[in-house]
């Protein structure tokens, strides 16, 4: 979902203006027009935040496993701006749902998968606070500007024509995931999963 940069409207249909504000966000979008100048029969989905159990650690990864980590390592949270900024997320198990309907329907187009639900960054604070019990500590910095401001997914489309239907809601999703966080003893991180080795200088 990142082809949209900011929300000109919400919740945001495949209609919305192409806007990336960052290379990695091009790059999606480069792939959809070469998708589209092989076939006319093709189909696209545009996942908004997906999160998840398996999910790996990075410096390009989610706040929610950011914020689970630092929750259990008893370290500050990291709010950039005000925390009012807003994310769609959806389960990984969502959207592997997502992908299985796309490929048995024998349809064609782009289609978006999200919840269908606005989640700003202080309100995942706030439940993730009552999942740990924890008192937690807030680190409050500038906000970036790179960052896009407001995500929230139209998934009409895709409810009508896939019969896609998000079943995992937020508070149940961050629950199954701090637990998975909480049991993993190491998490998996991109250089890992891709077999590179870490050498210390």
């Amino acid at each position: 979902a990142g082809v949209y940069g900011d929300s000109v409207n919400l919740p945001i249909n495949e209609k919305h203006p192409i806007n990336p504000k960052n290379l990695y966000s091009a790059t999606k979008y480069i792939g959809e027009i070469y998708c589209s100048s092989m076939t006319p029969n093709h189909v696209i989905l545009r996942f908004f935040n997906v999160y998840g159990p398996g999910q790996e650690k990075s410096a390009y990864s989610s706040i929610l496993i950011n914020f689970i980590q630092k929750i259990l390592n008893q370290q500050p949270l990291q709010v950039f701006g005000t925390g009012e900024q807003t994310r769609d997320y959806v389960h990984v198990s969502d959207v592997v749902n997502a992908l299985t309907l796309a490929g048995e329907k024998k349809v064609s187009g782009i289609f978006n998968i999200g919840s269908g639900t606005q989640m700003s960054v202080n309100d995942v604070y706030s439940i993730l606070k009552g999942i740990s019990n924890r008192e937690i500590r807030v680190l409050n910095l500038p906000w970036r500007t790179w960052e896009v401001t407001h995500s929230f997914a139209d998934i009409s489309l895709a409810r009508k024509v896939l019969g896609f239907n998000p079943s995992v809601d937020i508070k149940t999703g961050l629950g199954n995931l701090f637990e998975y966080v909480a049991n993993s003893k190491n998490l998996k991180t991109s250089a890992d999963v891709i077999g590179f080795s870490k050498v210390n200088s």
